[in-house]
């Protein structure tokens, strides 16, 4: 008798470690797949007519941002540069990089130009690759006198594990750079994971 009692305590225990493993992996894998999202999504090109969402663009209203013609560009430029990261279109990602691009994640700390480059393409390869979806009541964006726009919301990102939708939703700030070749992601912070 005293066994059969021991033998579900065991069961009970190695399933609590089982699951503590599975959190920390789902964590660690949300992170390193955020990180490679948001690195794509600064660097896609200025072709922000092709790419955006017209059904996002009406959810947002925009009179009520402090400049309202500069956050239509700007959510043109996120519309753009998350659609080529859905589609995995890695050009168009890295082409939203600033050189100079620094990626500020609370858990994975600071990642540069080439190593966003890098985490993005190896993100974009994966055929499991993540989706990201712009939560657009959070949605602000404010001008930088002389060099650009400071977007502050944030947005769900989802990827298929064991066949079934695992997604997160989590809080940015992107810096855009404009230059002469179009608006540039210049800094990124993703934090709230």
């Amino acid at each position: 008798m005293p066994i059969v009692t021991a033998l579900p305590n065991t069961v009970n225990f190695n399933h609590r470690l089982c699951l503590k493993g599975i959190s920390k992996l789902r964590r660690k894998t949300m992170k390193n797949i955020y990180k490679v999202m948001l690195v794509m999504w600064l660097a896609s090109p200025p072709l922000s007519c092709s790419y955006a969402n017209p059904t996002a663009q009406q959810a947002i209203d925009f009179s009520q941002q402090v400049d309202p013609e500069l956050a239509k560009v700007i959510f043109a430029e996120d519309q753009a540069f998350f659609t080529a990261f859905n589609q995995g279109n890695k050009d168009v990602v890295n082409h939203y990089f600033t050189p100079e691009l620094e990626f500020y994640h609370d858990m994975g700390g600071l990642s540069n130009y080439q190593q966003n480059v890098e985490n993005t393409n190896n993100l974009l390869s994966r055929a499991d690759r993540p989706t990201r979806r712009l939560i657009t009541e959070d949605f602000e964006v404010h001008p930088v006198k002389g060099f650009g726009a400071i977007q502050t919301g944030s947005h769900e990102f989802c990827h298929m594990e064991n066949d079934h939708l695992d997604c997160g939703t989590f809080k940015f700030l992107h810096i855009w750079k404009q230059t002469k070749a179009g608006w540039k992601l210049h800094r990124i912070v993703s934090y709230g994971h």
